[in-house]
């Protein structure tokens, strides 16, 4: 007999460890060390320059396995079914110009900033016009991931932890991805819109206004916290 188990777009690997261990597949330390063995993350990104964190490379699905089932098994099964999807959409290499492992890092980006399955190319869009202009990415998800647990609201005191994931404070894409990401996120980051946006910020109902300067951003932000402040009253 074997269990059922849905891993969802966006959680990270430790998430996954709790969840694997909820369901009786093995423990959540077993499979933290599992997913951050060299020796296994390289028998699968073998031909990666350098072997990375394991971190964001689970590929969300829905997996049955025994219970229960050894956790290098259960990190290998998740690590190849992403290259497997990495070969398909991205290829050897982006032709944007980023490497596999860079585009990961960037649809993790994308996987947490997009609420809305059409914008996700338009987010993509602009996170490659920053990178092309030498603009940093300032993304939010990024300093949650830094600060290490999920916060309502951002205070402008928080875009200041000194951390290499605080994309509010450092120059191009973090050290690793920060979520495990889906095929729609990778599909973004292999064809991005061909946009001049720079900037996108929340409407309020899910999705985003985006914006070609920082004028135009600052009226939607604007437009954001007024709404925001009305519905909370």
């Amino acid at each position: 007999k074997t269990v059922p188990v849905t891993i969802p777009e966006g959680t990270t690997n430790r998430q996954v460890a709790d969840l694997l261990e909820y369901a009786g597949i093995c423990t959540s330390k077993e499979f933290l060390d599992a997913c951050s063995d060299p020796q296994l993350i390289g028998r699968v990104f073998s031909d990666w320059e350098l072997i990375p964190a394991g971190e964001g490379l689970l590929f969300p699905d829905t997996y049955n396995f025994n219970r229960p089932t050894p956790a290098p098994k259960v990190a290998e099964r998740m690590f190849r079914l992403t290259r497997f999807q990495l070969d398909a959409i991205f290829g050897p290499k982006l032709s944007t110009g980023l490497s596999q492992y860079e585009g990961c890092i960037l649809a993790s980006i994308i996987e947490k900033e997009a609420a809305v399955d059409s914008e996700r190319s338009m987010i993509a869009s602009v996170f490659y016009n920053r990178l092309r202009k030498g603009i940093k990415l300032e993304s939010c998800a990024t300093v949650l991931y830094a600060h290490g647990k999920h916060k309502e609201r951002l205070l402008f005191e928080d875009l200041k932890i000194d951390s290499p994931f605080n994309t509010y404070l450092n120059a191009g894409l973090p050290p690793t991805p920060i979520a495990n990401f889906g095929a729609s996120s990778m599909r973004a980051v292999a064809h991005p819109e061909q946009t001049d946006y720079l900037y996108f910020v929340s409407d309020g109902n899910g999705g985003h206004r985006f914006s070609k300067t920082l004028k135009d951003h600052n009226r939607n932000a604007n437009q954001f916290f007024k709404e925001r402040k009305r519905k909370n009253k």
